[in-house]
């Protein structure tokens, strides 16, 4: 093997590693939010506007932009932005214009979580 031929196997292997390190990271800020939401965050509804894919996939689950009008029973409705992976299997459980449970937190709105 030349040296050449090691450069471009080391760069695949942390290009590999650094993949799976965003992945992961994604999974665990994203479950430490829920953990938080969960225990502290507001109930209340909120209205699906649009759900785009992120082209990111968790545990083979692809990973989708939820744009919600969340409607927080003591203040105005307010727009906020989640992410969520979902399973290939109930990829059209969630579409504009259902309303779904959400928390979220009342002192950085923008931190919201659709509960299932």
């Amino acid at each position: 093997m030349t040296a050449q031929d090691w450069l471009i196997a080391i760069g695949i292997v942390a290009f590999n590693i650094g993949g799976f390190g965003v992945g992961f990271w994604l999974e665990i800020r994203v479950a430490l939010l829920r953990r938080r939401l969960m225990r502290v965050g507001l109930p209340t509804e909120a209205a699906i506007e649009r759900i785009k894919d992120t082209h990111v996939t968790v545990n083979n689950s692809p990973v989708v932009n939820v744009y919600l009008t969340v409607r927080p029973i003591d203040r105005s409705p307010f727009q906020a932005r989640t992410r969520l992976a979902i399973s290939r299997l109930s990829v059209g459980s969630l579409e504009p214009g259902m309303v779904v449970p959400v928390r979220y937190d009342p002192n950085h709105p923008s931190n919201v979580i659709i509960v299932e």
